[in-house]
């Protein structure tokens, strides 16, 4: 039978040798970008579903530095983007998220805002987006939007084609309108990812690989509607309501 001499050794190399994995564990419990903190005076909310930052305003006449490594001359559109990795993690843009600018407007007094589309393997997410306001100075002064936290496990994917899609969205507008499926026409059917954390809604809090199909009326200019079917199961998720007036939306479970 050991010691008590020889049982202490043994307990203090154990004990050093986990204090050496420390840093290893510790690294692999923080996600990239998580170390960026925003300014303790900024103005941050977060989303009840996903507790992530979705808007973020600095105090007037203080806004936040853009990241060290751009130029003051430094396109908007790269600062932005820069600003958004380095709070990647806060935002919910780790995991496999990426983003791309679809747009720039100059604002009053040398502002800029930039909008970026969040993809998630290459799909864009419905409803993930970012803006983000630059000073005339290349600094952030705000930052508003909202990203699906879905992880390396999203499967971009899809089971069935968009011909199968397409028939499923027709079915479920002429089974809901009670009107032909000869007289509708389905439009372009790009994969997309549903989010209910993001888009809002019942449903799952998961994300999932959609098809987006516009189905209008070959007869009734109203009858316009987008149909979110599902790209691993074949059946429409989410029916919305596109005529102008229109504030309806179906979800189907």
């Amino acid at each position: 039978m050991p010691s008590p001499t020889a049982r202490a050794r043994r307990r203090r190399g154990r004990l050093r040798a986990f204090a050496g994995l420390l840093p290893a564990l510790a690294a692999l419990a923080v996600p990239a970008g998580a170390a960026a903190d925003f300014p303790a005076d900024a103005r941050v909310e977060r989303s009840a579903e996903t507790g992530r930052a979705t808007s973020v305003a600095m105090p007037p006449g203080r806004p936040d530095p853009r990241p060290q490594r751009l130029a003051a001359g430094a396109p908007p559109a790269e600062v932005g983007a820069a600003y958004l990795a380095r709070h990647a993690a806060d935002l919910g843009l780790d995991g496999p998220s990426g983003l791309r600018a679809i747009g720039t407007v100059a604002g009053p007094r040398g502002t800029t805002s930039i909008r970026y589309q969040q993809t998630i393997k290459g799909v864009e997410v419905l409803g993930g987006q970012f803006a983000v306001r630059l000073d005339a100075g290349r600094n952030v002064v705000s930052l508003n939007g909202e990203a699906s936290p879905a992880g390396d496990d999203f499967d971009a994917t899809p089971a069935i084609g968009r011909g199968a899609a397409e028939r499923a969205a027709l079915a479920a507008v002429a089974k809901h309108e009670r009107v032909r499926a000869a007289t509708l026409r389905a439009g372009a059917a790009p994969l997309r990812v549903l989010d209910p954390r993001v888009l809002g809604g019942p449903g799952l809090r998961r994300a999932s690989l959609v098809y987006a199909v516009r189905v209008r009326s070959a007869r009734d200019a109203e009858l316009r509607r987008l149909v979110l079917v599902d790209a691993r199961r074949g059946h429409a998720a989410v029916t919305i309501d596109e005529a102008p007036e229109a504030r309806q939306r179906q979800i189907c479970d």
